[in-house]
């Protein structure tokens, strides 16, 4: 028995097909601006200041302003004035007891003019009770600054333009195995 088989391949067929991208820059020139701001720099001093207060131990030491001086002057004259008016009298009392005949009339006179003030004291120097205040206000030192500042403006239009490529695959044909037998038995055991 013969028999006949018959076996034809058909090939593929691919068809490939694509397209470049492109991109096109445009640009123009750039353009820049600089700017600087001049630095600053302040310095601002004061110098310490002593303040002396001395006028409570210049008073003491009788350097008195004028208003003081002025209130001292009247309370002394009123004083002197009220002192002198008593011994005046005292001394009128004192002539009627001589016109009396009294005894020891000028010995006691005499005494109570010698003690008549009281006791005396003898001061070599003036030394003030009151302290001498002395204030110290410290200064100051202030610096201010401010460096320079440099500012910088780029401008520069810069325009891109692209289209992407393209990469296209199609099958025209598919591969195929077509196989024709004459007989209709076929042996499978191959």
């Amino acid at each position: 028995m013969s028999k006949m088989i018959q076996i034809n391949t058909i090939n593929s067929n691919i068809r490939i097909s694509s397209t470049r991208p492109q991109m096109k820059i445009r640009g123009q020139d750039a353009t820049m601006n600089l700017r600087k701001t001049k630095a600053k720099f302040n310095i601002k001093t004061k110098s310490d200041t002593v303040e002396i207060h001395n006028y409570p131990a210049d008073k003491q030491l009788y350097r008195k302003n004028p208003v003081d001086l002025q209130k001292d002057i009247s309370n002394y004259s009123l004083q002197k004035g009220n002192q002198a008016i008593s011994e005046y009298v005292q001394d009128g009392d004192r002539m009627m007891k001589i016109e009396n005949n009294e005894k020891n009339a000028i010995a006691n006179i005499s005494l109570e003019k010698l003690y008549r003030n009281g006791k005396k004291e003898i001061n070599v120097g003036y030394f003030p009770k009151e302290p001498i205040r002395i204030r110290v206000k410290k200064g100051y030192v202030n610096i201010n600054y401010k460096p320079y500042k440099i500012d910088l403006n780029v401008k520069k239009n810069l325009n891109i333009n692209s289209k992407k490529g393209t990469l296209n695959i199609g099958v025209d044909r598919y591969p195929k195995v077509e196989i024709t037998t004459y007989d209709n038995k076929i042996d499978t055991k191959i």
